[in-house]
């Protein structure tokens, strides 16, 4: 068999064991700020959460989740039990993304991961979830349910846009080992 797929099994099977309900819940708490068909992203201060439920809330609800912490993709998120509702909120001001938040660092004391923020970048073609932007030679992938119509000719013109929304960092192998190689 593939031994780094036994090895990542073993390790994820000890993180997820970490991390069960049965080590307790906890609470946390903010604002919603995109909400996906199965989980929600929510936002306090710097710090931001991806959270999983059957019940979603709305963007801008203000609340307090209780639930377990779990593993996904290599990070830890949250398994809502249940939610309370606060109040509303207006959105996290989105702050600017530097081209260091997104290149993932294992020793990074602070991450852009789930956050709102704005990144400006060239327009290289539109994808089938969106569209793909070049920021600083590291392609970027935007997620959105519309391209606007403006985008109907990037592949020839490159336009140069700024994008706010909720950033969902994942490691992209092939783009460190092109950027360690040049």
């Amino acid at each position: 068999g593939d031994y780094s797929a036994e090895v990542r099994k073993r390790v994820s099977a000890k993180l997820s064991e970490a991390l069960s309900p049965a080590k307790g819940e906890a609470e946390v708490t903010g604002t919603v700020t995109f909400v996906g068909e199965d989980f929600f992203f929510l936002q306090n201060g710097d710090d931001g959460m991806k959270v999983f439920g059957r019940r979603l809330p709305r963007r801008g609800d203000e609340l307090a989740v209780l639930g377990t912490p779990s593993l996904e993709g290599g990070h830890v998120v949250f398994v809502a039990q249940s939610w309370q509702k606060r109040g509303e909120r207006p959105l996290p001001a989105s702050r600017p993304l530097a081209m260091d938040d997104l290149v993932y660092a294992g020793g990074a004391k602070k991450s852009a991961n789930w956050l709102r923020v704005a990144i400006a970048g060239r327009v290289l073609g539109v994808t089938e979830s969106g569209f793909a932007l070049n920021v600083d030679n590291v392609p970027v992938n935007v997620m959105m349910t519309r391209v606007p119509d403006f985008l109907a000719d990037c592949e020839r013109t490159h336009p140069c846009v700024t994008i706010r929304g909720v950033v969902e960092l994942v490691l992209d192998q092939s783009v460190l080992l092109g950027r360690s190689n040049s």
